[in-house]
């Protein structure tokens, strides 16, 4: 399955059970595609990239609670600022962002 081909089925699948179509770059989904190809625990891309998806949000929520209206960036202290830059470079550094 291309990329064009992947948009298609997502936007079919938009209308079907309200998911939202994701685009990503070439490399990027055919390294997701080679671990599915290999995984027993994946059936299709669209199951390991809600997974992973699901796994950094868990991470970042974790570390880094849902903003509210009036919880800006600068009120985080330092300690919260490092944090966050070393789990966005771990992330960089896997692919994920």
């Amino acid at each position: 399955m291309n990329k064009i081909t992947f948009h298609l089925h997502m936007a079919v699948r938009e209308v079907r059970d309200g998911k939202k179509p994701v685009y990503l770059s070439q490399e990027l989904f055919e390294r997701i595609d080679s671990r599915v190809v290999h995984s027993d625990e994946f059936t299709s891309i669209e199951n390991y990239v809600e997974y992973i998806l699901n796994q950094v949000l868990d991470l970042l929520e974790d570390q880094f609670p849902y903003q509210v209206e009036g919880d800006s960036p600068e009120d985080r202290t330092s300690m919260q600022k490092e944090e966050e830059k070393k789990i966005k470079k771990r992330l960089e550094s896997l692919g994920y962002m």
